[in-house]
């Protein structure tokens, strides 16, 4: 319990900085996050001197044995709203921080209806900046996701040859990695051979790899809740020399972000280190995305790297570095590591070989 109750210190900081009493969490991974506890259904509701869950029937008896709360109400579905306002009313609260981006337009008349004296105050990425910065249990269980992917792939290695498709590449990594015991794939596997690696997000298709092909595998694995995220691109055959040299290209341009991202920079310091490597040779149009994001609870969210990016890195974030190249007609490779940022700089979690591996 005591990771949450630190978790929830550090937003009841924050809200005492806004002068904000009090705070209504609707976002389920933010209210995992502070309490240990995942539902469909519920609300966190935050004062200076007391916590409350709001759920239903179906969670009320888990969370009062499992949630980092003071209080656990039991709700019907649409009396929300209604208790949250009579707990302001009890609490002496005029004024309440929510998540705008976590609620639709009807949930937010539903809501605001019962709280006419209240002071509805919308706080963007609320929770999301404090989970930004991740503490160890939270490190071990990235690591502990990136781990089975490493496993996941290593196997992967002796399945791939001429001939298998696509999906049958995607059906052997997710199928290996929930034997594992993961709670789920993190996204959509991508897994893009040949002229289709030029697609980023490429769907894995009936296409059967072939002789002369890249072949690029983006894939994420999630346990207890935490992801992680990597891509490797490997050949199918002996590559040419232009080949190996625009492989070569992108793992000098992740080599040289590795370096970059150290506490202290602004987020958009290592994506310009991988697009000066790419420029040197020519290839940096042909990097279309930015250099990474955060990883945790979600397998996207702060910090974003990218070429406008301002945040500064700070010890304890969790990040990808995926630069790439897409040429139309030709393919594609990308290179990715989720790696954590310490003091003295970025550990990669994922560990697979990133030498150019011909198979």
């Amino acid at each position: 319990m005591d990771n949450f109750l630190k978790r929830q210190k550090r937003l009841l900081k924050k809200m005492s900085d806004s002068r904000l009493p009090s705070a209504l969490i609707i976002n389920k991974v933010n209210l995992r996050y502070l309490t240990g506890f995942h539902c469909s259904y519920g609300y966190l509701l935050i004062f200076s001197d007391k916590t409350y869950l709001l759920t239903d029937s179906r969670y009320s008896s888990d969370a009062r044995s499992g949630a980092a709360v003071d209080e656990v109400v039991e709700v019907r579905a649409g009396d929300a709203p209604k208790r949250i306002a009579e707990l302001l009313f009890k609490h002496g609260v005029r004024r309440i921080a929510f998540e705008p981006a976590s609620i639709t337009v009807a949930e937010f008349d539903t809501l605001k209806k019962p709280l006419k004296n209240i002071s509805l105050a919308p706080q963007n990425n609320f929770v999301e900046d404090i989970r930004a910065i991740k503490d160890e249990s939270e490190i071990a269980l990235v690591k502990r996701s990136s781990q089975v992917m490493d496993r996941a792939f290593k196997k992967l290695l002796g399945f791939i040859r001429a001939g298998v498709t696509e999906a049958d590449i995607r059906a052997r990594l997710e199928s290996d990695m929930i034997l594992q015991g993961i709670d789920g794939i993190s996204f959509d596997t991508i897994v893009a051979s040949g002229p289709r690696g030029a697609f980023a997000h490429g769907k894995p298709s009936a296409r059967k790899v072939r002789l002369g092909d890249f072949i690029v595998i983006d894939f994420g694995a999630c346990t207890d809740g935490y992801h992680s995220d990597m891509t490797r691109t490997v050949y199918i055959g002996s590559p040419s020399a232009a080949d190996r040299l625009r492989y070569r290209a992108v793992q000098e341009a992740q080599r040289s972000a590795l370096a970059a991202a150290v506490a202290g920079v602004e987020s958009s310091a290592p994506d310009r280190a991988a697009r000066n490597i790419l420029s040197k040779y020519e290839l940096d149009r042909y990097f279309t995305h930015g250099l990474g994001h955060g990883v945790g609870m979600d397998v996207h969210e702060q910090p974003r790297l990218f070429f406008a990016g301002k945040e500064k890195l700070v010890p304890g974030m969790i990040f990808t570095i995926e630069p790439g190249i897409y040429i139309d007609g030709w393919g594609g490779i990308r290179i990715e590591d989720t790696v954590v940022l310490t003091k003295s700089g970025p550990v990669q979690l994922t560990k697979s070989a990133k030498s150019l591996i011909c198979l």
